[in-house]
């Protein structure tokens, strides 16, 4: 990947990922999760969607240039709540969505997302440069 960039700034853990690797005019997110309670699902959910849309805007992007979501959603009976937060953030054109449900010991929502925007790539370089971030060419 000549021209690809991966950004770690945003790893709380340490492992060998990027959150966020920009090849081209595409941008594409490591997987974020979040835990939250199955009584009211809602607030936890919607503290992802904004910790997405925290990592879209340091690259000057936002849920209108998202076209793929994926999402792990564990928890009984909490699909139309992820459905209704979802359709708080996304509005009509919607993404491609996929929807994993997975069997785990605590209720969780993870998403991960690729954007495109007409040259992201040039707009990241310029962006990370002038903020002074860490920045990987491969």
């Amino acid at each position: 990947m000549s021209d690809a960039r991966f950004f770690h700034d945003m790893m709380d853990l340490n492992l060998p990922i990027s959150k966020v690797t920009i090849g081209g005019d595409y941008m594409y997110t490591a997987g974020l999760g979040e835990p939250f309670d199955i009584k009211a699902p809602k607030p936890g959910m919607r503290k992802l969607f904004r910790k997405m849309k925290a990592l879209m805007a340091e690259r000057g992007v936002g849920f209108a240039d998202v076209v793929k979501v994926t999402a792990l959603l564990c928890g009984p009976g909490v699909w139309k709540d992820y459905c209704d937060v979802y359709a708080e953030f996304f509005k009509p054109p919607y993404p491609c969505r996929t929807t994993i449900p997975v069997v785990g010991d605590k209720p969780f929502l993870e998403l991960d997302f690729v954007i495109f925007r007409k040259g992201l790539s040039q707009l990241a370089c310029n962006g990370e440069k002038a903020a002074g971030k860490s920045m990987r060419l491969k």
